[in-house]
This record gives structure tokens, C-alpha cells and sequence, in this order.
């Protein structure tokens, strides 16, 4: 009676995962996102942006806001309306608006985005946005790396050189000397001095600027190029060159930076999860990242689990029933638990093929029944 108990009471609480999972499923499942193009810098003028698995004819919000608490009814620059009225997924796009929000609409010609991480959230209903968001779109801007970017001197470097660093190109808006203004820090190495920063300078519109420094003492030396006003780290790194001076003639090695490496506001693509194919490879195996496949994932490790229970007692049962030798009570203990396990077996079968019944599929993830 006791092994009964005990694997009916299993069964039940896998029942009741079960249909909180058919409750999850029904409140997250069919909003993934999708923001286009997949490279983007800080000269691109739109991104789209994807919201699929929605419900044809249901009202819907997004909100462009990287801070959901900023989301609000009344805030109608940050807070849209819309109904789902051609299949099941809706498409806008946006331009930046600052870091750290967006706005609908292509950029204008003095718009642009930074080079930042944006977050879209989407609600459902004509009320923004208290209930929480259903899905999510999260992509990166990254910084627009000028082309070319050239460091040259006449001759290989020596104490008598005057270098010249030349940048071609700018970025949104080209008519802001303040979006296209370098900076650049030059620093000694080896034991070299600092010699000090030459100034700061400007493309300008016409996308095209130069800075000529030196001459400098014999030496090593690391140039690296910012935008104004960035922080000194390597993910706003621009370019970097290695100046070696000698009496003889020294090197530059070095270039610009490689464009797909500078993030921006984050160490991940946008639009995308982190882990690729919505799942994280590990060793113990793929794990899903959405709310219902991963509930499908551990529920149907937990139906194998109860499974194999279920053997292993009618296994233990019917050795106790071969073993018992005639002995009435040993046959009914043997019996009891043989039984015990098949009926518990039978609930769990059940109890899944109902909810898959009405919609809700983890047997996939079990061997041979998916």
C-alpha cells in the first residue's frame, strides 16, 4: 500500500506540472522576435523589427523603451497600438532615439542610432503596460568603423619623422562635427615616455580628415583611435598602430579595427538569443531557452524518470512474488507493488495524452514517441 501511495503521489504532482505547463505554454508560446538587417551600425537609418505568433485580430502594444518602467499608457512616444489584422505576426520599424529607447519610422536625415544596445518589449490588450511584456526583441548597434583608416610617415619612422593619420568617411549625421571627431591617445611602451596626445580632430561632412604628429624620440609607441568622447576601453576602439623609432628607420604595423568585433552597448548579436537555434549546448546536453520548450524538456525527463520507477517496482515485485516461496503474504506484498507500479504507469500515460490532446506536446522530447 505504502509503494502505491507513494507512486500515485508522484503521478499526481507530474499531472499538476503538467497543466501548469499547459498554462505557460498558453501565456508565452508564439512571440519570438526577429530584428533586421543582421549587421547593424551606426549608419544604418531603419531596423525592423518582427513580432511573430501573434493572434489575428487581437490588440497588441510595443514599447521602445530599454527601461519597461518608463512604459506607460499615457507616454504615447514611447507606448504603440496596434491590431494583428494579416496572419499571425506583425513588422515595424525604428529608428534611435537616444541610447536607450527608439522611435517609430526610418531615421531622418539628423536621426541616427548610437552605438548601443535597444530593447522592444510587446504587450497584449488595449492596456500598456502593467500585465508584462510577451515577447521581446533585444539587438545591438554597433559603432561604424570609418574606411580607410591610415597611419603613414615619410620614410620608416625616425627622431626627424612627421607621421599623418588620415580617416576617410563618416557617420550619421554628416553634417555633426561632433559625431565625427577623433580622438587619439598615444602612449609610450617598453619603458618609452608618454609624449602626450596630439589633438583631437574632425572628418567634417565631407567624410575626410588628417592629423600630423610628431617628430618622435626613439622609442615604442601605441597609437589608438577613438571617437571623441567615447570611453578608453577595447570595445570603442577604432584603431590601433604600433610605432616603433629608431636612428635607422623604424615600422608601423597595425590598422583598423575589424568592424564585427566592436559591440557597442553589448557582448552579444542582436535580435538574438545568446545561445544559437533557441538553445544553450552544454555538457549535460542542449538545454531549450523559451519558457515551453524548456518545460517540455524537464517534463519529459521527468515522465522518463517515472518510467523507469515504474519498471524498477514491477521488477521488484515480481521477484518478491518468484521469491516467495508459497507464502501467502510475501505473493500479496509482491502482488500490491506490481500493481502499484502498473497503475501509476497507466495514470502518468493518461495524464499526458490529455494534455496533448488539447494542445500541449512533450512527448517529443521522450524516445520513441515523439
Amino acid at each position: 500500500m505504502r509503494a502505491k501511495l507513494i507512486f500515485l503521489s508522484s503521478a499526481i504532482f507530474i499531472l499538476f506540472s503538467l497543466i501548469a505547463s499547459f498554462n505557460a505554454k498558453n501565456a508565452f508560446a508564439g512571440v519570438p522576435a526577429d530584428a533586421t538587417p543582421a549587421f547593424r551600425d551606426e549608419n544604418i537609418d531603419a531596423v525592423t523589427i518582427t513580432f511573430s505568433g501573434l493572434t489575428n485580430g487581437k490588440d497588441y502594444s510595443w514599447c521602445g523603451d530599454n527601461d519597461p518602467s518608463n512604459c506607460t499608457d499615457t507616454d504615447t512616444s514611447l507606448v504603440h497600438f496596434f491590431k494583428v489584422t494579416t496572419g499571425n505576426s506583425y513588422s515595424f520599424t525604428v529608428c534611435g532615439d537616444g541610447a536607450s529607447a527608439v522611435k517609430p519610422g526610418a531615421c531622418a536625415p539628423n536621426a541616427y542610432f548610437h552605438a548601443s544596445e535597444y530593447k522592444v518589449r510587446i504587450y497584449e490588450g488595449t492596456k500598456c503596460c502593467i500585465q508584462g511584456d510577451i515577447g521581446l526583441s533585444d539587438f545591438v548597434v554597433k559603432h561604424y568603423i570609418p574606411t580607410p583608416i591610415s597611419l603613414v610617415s615619410a620614410g620608416n619612422p625616425t627622431p626627424d619623422t612627421i607621421m599623418t593619420l588620415t580617416v576617410e568617411g563618416h557617420r550619421r549625421p554628416a553634417n555633426d562635427n561632433s559625431r565625427n571627431t577623433y580622438d587619439i591617445d598615444l602612449r609610450g611602451t617598453n619603458g618609452t615616455t608618454n609624449p602626450g596626445d596630439p589633438a583631437d580632430f574632425s572628418v567634417g561632412a565631407v567624410g575626410g580628415g588628417e592629423r600630423k604628429f610628431g617628430p618622435l624620440h626613439v622609442g615604442e609607441y601605441i597609437l589608438t583611435l577613438y571617437y571623441n568622447g567615447d570611453t578608453h576601453n577595447a570595445s570603442n576602439v577604432l584603431a590601433t598602430y604600433n610605432i616603433k623609432v629608431t636612428t635607422g628607420g623604424g615600422s608601423i604595423t597595425g590598422g583598423a579595427t575589424d568592424n564585427s568585433t566592436v559591440n557597442g552597448g553589448s557582448s552579444f548579436d542582436s535580435g538574438k538569443n545568446p545561445c544559437a537555434n533557441g538553445q544553450c549546448c552544454t555538457a549535460l546536453g542542449c538545454i531549450p531557452t523559451t519558457v515551453k520548450d524548456f518545460t517540455a524538456k524537464i517534463l519529459s525527463i521527468a515522465i522518463g524518470l517515472a518510467g523507469g520507477i515504474a519498471f524498477i517496482l514491477m521488477v521488484i515485485g515480481a521477484i518478491r512474488i518468484l521469491a516467495s516461496s508459497g507464502d501467502p503474504k510475501a505473493v500479496g506484498a509482491g502482488r500490491e507493488m506490481f500493481v502499484a507500479a502498473v497503475a501509476g504507469l497507466i495514470f502518468l500515460i493518461f495524464a499526458v495524452l490529455i494534455l496533448q490532446f488539447i494542445g500541449l506536446n512533450i512527448l517529443k522530447g521522450v524516445p520513441g514517441m515523439g
